[in-house]
């Protein structure tokens, strides 16, 4: 069973979710009829009025986090609003290639040191992870390079462009 999201009054007096009463206002007519006393109803007609005695007492049901790490406790609307904030909360790095999989604190931890992060190289900008930094330096447009010949003198590179 699961709590009512925005719930709705009827005509009956009854209550159900906003969603699950506009699948029944689109049924055929012989169908729409309260889902508790079963009195027909004609949905068409009327529209639902939202329930706000009921959604203030679901909002301050007492709840736990859903992760098994985190001992937080509070109402349901102080939990809808840091769900996303759960530090235990399972996450995978969002740097592309690693496979790193964790706690979000532990993730949050491992951004810093993630060897797959996008840095912006600090002469031309582009994006290279530190893994490719160094073989980045070899090919950089904006560092000069030693003259092939051996002359000691520095050159810019040249950069191919697509024309």
């Amino acid at each position: 069973m699961e709590l009512m999201r925005d719930p709705v009054s009827m005509q009956c007096g009854h209550s159900g979710c906003k969603d699950c009463l506009e699948k029944i206002r689109s049924s055929p007519l012989e169908y729409r009829h309260c889902p508790i006393c079963r009195e027909q109803h004609n949905f068409n007609s009327s529209t639902f009025t939202i329930n706000v005695s009921l959604q203030q007492l679901i909002f301050a049901l007492k709840v736990k986090c859903g992760e098994p790490s985190c001992e937080w406790e509070g109402t349901l609307v102080a939990g809808k609003l840091r769900k996303d904030n759960c530090c235990f909360v399972k996450l995978v790095c969002w740097n592309e290639g690693c496979s790193f999989y964790g706690e979000k604190w532990k993730v949050d931890e491992h951004q810093q040191e993630c060897p797959q992060k996008m840095l912006p190289c600090a002469r031309c900008g582009q994006l290279v992870t530190d893994q490719e930094a160094e073989a980045h330096v070899e090919v950089c447009p904006c560092i000069n390079c030693n003259c092939p010949y051996g002359c000691g003198i520095k050159l810019q590179r040249l950069v191919k462009r697509i024309i």
